[in-house]
Protein backbone atom coordinates (compact mmCIF):
# COMPACT_ATOMS: atom_id res chain seq x y z
CA UNK A 1 0.00 0.00 0.00
CA UNK A 2 1.35 3.52 -0.95
CA UNK A 3 0.86 5.66 2.46
CA UNK A 4 3.07 9.06 0.85
CA UNK A 5 0.36 11.59 0.83
CA UNK A 6 -1.15 10.59 4.04
CA UNK A 7 2.62 10.12 5.57
CA UNK A 8 3.72 13.65 4.44
CA UNK A 9 0.66 15.11 5.91
CA UNK A 10 1.15 13.77 8.92
CA UNK A 11 4.96 15.16 8.75
CA UNK A 12 4.26 18.50 8.14
CA UNK A 13 0.83 18.85 10.66
CA UNK A 14 3.06 16.63 13.36
CA UNK A 15 0.28 14.08 13.92
CA UNK A 16 0.36 10.92 15.91
CA UNK A 17 0.34 8.13 13.87
CA UNK A 18 -1.05 4.12 15.02
CA UNK A 19 0.99 2.22 12.85
CA UNK A 20 1.56 -1.86 12.50
CA UNK A 21 4.75 -2.53 11.38
CA UNK A 22 5.60 -6.13 10.51
CA UNK A 23 2.69 -7.51 12.30
CA UNK A 24 3.62 -5.58 15.67
CA UNK A 25 1.63 -2.00 16.60
CA UNK A 26 3.29 0.99 17.29
CA UNK A 27 2.86 4.80 17.99
CA UNK A 28 4.86 7.19 16.69
CA UNK A 29 5.73 10.68 15.91
CA UNK A 30 6.53 11.06 12.68
CA UNK A 31 9.52 13.65 11.80
CA UNK A 32 11.05 12.55 8.10
CA UNK A 33 9.83 10.64 4.88
CA UNK A 34 13.58 9.84 3.32
CA UNK A 35 14.40 7.91 0.08
CA UNK A 36 17.78 5.86 -0.16
CA UNK A 37 20.08 4.99 -3.49
CA UNK A 38 18.75 2.14 -3.83
CA UNK A 39 14.50 3.18 -4.02
CA UNK A 40 13.83 1.79 -0.28
CA UNK A 41 11.37 4.60 1.53
CA UNK A 42 12.57 5.25 5.30
CA UNK A 43 9.89 6.99 7.99
CA UNK A 44 12.07 9.05 10.52
CA UNK A 45 9.90 8.32 13.75
CA UNK A 46 10.12 8.96 17.92
CA UNK A 47 8.45 5.67 18.90
CA UNK A 48 6.05 6.76 22.03
CA UNK A 49 5.21 2.80 22.58
CA UNK A 50 4.24 -0.43 21.07
CA UNK A 51 6.60 -3.16 19.97
CA UNK A 52 10.22 -2.97 18.83
CA UNK A 53 12.60 -6.08 18.09
CA UNK A 54 15.83 -3.80 19.36
CA UNK A 55 13.91 -3.93 22.81
CA UNK A 56 13.66 -0.81 22.99
CA UNK A 57 9.62 0.11 22.49
CA UNK A 58 10.39 3.95 22.96
CA UNK A 59 12.87 6.31 21.36
CA UNK A 60 14.12 7.47 17.49
CA UNK A 61 13.67 4.85 15.06
CA UNK A 62 14.13 4.45 11.16
CA UNK A 63 11.14 1.89 9.14
CA UNK A 64 11.24 0.74 5.52
CA UNK A 65 7.97 1.80 4.29
CA UNK A 66 7.66 -1.41 2.51
CA UNK A 67 7.16 -3.33 6.08
CA UNK A 68 4.00 -0.98 7.19
CA UNK A 69 0.81 -2.48 6.85
CA UNK A 70 -1.57 -0.38 7.90
CA UNK A 71 -1.32 3.40 9.32
CA UNK A 72 -3.95 5.81 11.10
CA UNK A 73 -3.12 9.12 11.71
CA UNK A 74 -4.41 10.22 14.93
CA UNK A 75 -5.88 13.80 15.92
CA UNK A 76 -3.18 14.31 18.62
CA UNK A 77 -0.72 16.54 17.54
CA UNK A 78 3.36 15.94 19.21
CA UNK A 79 5.42 18.35 20.03
CA UNK A 80 8.86 18.37 18.53
CA UNK A 81 11.28 16.85 20.49
CA UNK A 82 14.66 18.56 21.43
CA UNK A 83 17.74 16.17 20.10
CA UNK A 84 15.62 15.62 16.96
CA UNK A 85 18.65 16.54 14.47
CA UNK A 86 17.59 17.27 10.81
CA UNK A 87 20.79 16.82 9.53
CA UNK A 88 20.91 13.26 10.32
CA UNK A 89 18.38 13.01 7.41
CA UNK A 90 21.17 14.11 4.80
CA UNK A 91 22.62 10.42 4.64
CA UNK A 92 19.44 9.59 2.64
CA UNK A 93 20.25 10.07 -1.14
CA UNK A 94 16.75 12.25 -0.77
CA UNK A 95 14.44 13.85 1.78
CA UNK A 96 10.87 13.68 0.20
CA UNK A 97 9.00 15.51 3.40
CA UNK A 98 10.56 16.73 6.35
CA UNK A 99 9.23 18.78 9.43
CA UNK A 100 10.81 22.29 9.15
CA UNK A 101 12.78 24.41 11.44
CA UNK A 102 10.25 26.87 12.32
CA UNK A 103 7.44 23.93 13.54
CA UNK A 104 9.98 24.11 15.99
CA UNK A 105 10.78 27.32 17.48
CA UNK A 106 7.20 27.48 18.32
CA UNK A 107 6.52 30.04 15.82
CA UNK A 108 4.23 28.37 13.80
CA UNK A 109 1.20 25.48 14.39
Amino acid sequence: MNYGLQLIRAIHERRILRLNYMGSNREVEPYALCGTSGDQLILVVYQRSGHSKSGRPVGWKTLDLGHIISIEVLDQVFRPRADYNPRENQRYSRIIAEARHQEFDGSSG
